[in-house]
């Protein structure tokens, strides 16, 4: 955190700063990480984990193809 503030110090003052870190927003944090393939849980890589699920469709069997996020260190899932 020291790091990142001593960057902002150099672009911003510091009453700039202290409006900015007070618009953060989770979300945001999140959607990032996720977009950038890293968990916002314990910033471990995101694997894309793929499978096909078996369903019937007017009376014919069919396969779905579906996807989701895994995180290789905690297991979290998006």
């Amino acid at each position: 955190m020291k790091e990142l503030l001593e960057y902002l110090q150099e672009r911003y003052t510091a009453s700039e700063i202290v409006e900015l870190l007070n618009e953060f927003d989770e979300d945001i944090l999140r959607d990032f990480a996720i977009e950038n393939d890293v968990c916002p849980r314990c910033s471990g890589d995101l694997i894309i984990h793929k499978w096909d699920e078996k369903h019937e469709y007017w009376g014919v069997i069919v396969f779905e193809p579906l996807s989701e996020l895994r995180c290789s260190n905690c297991s979290e899932t998006y």
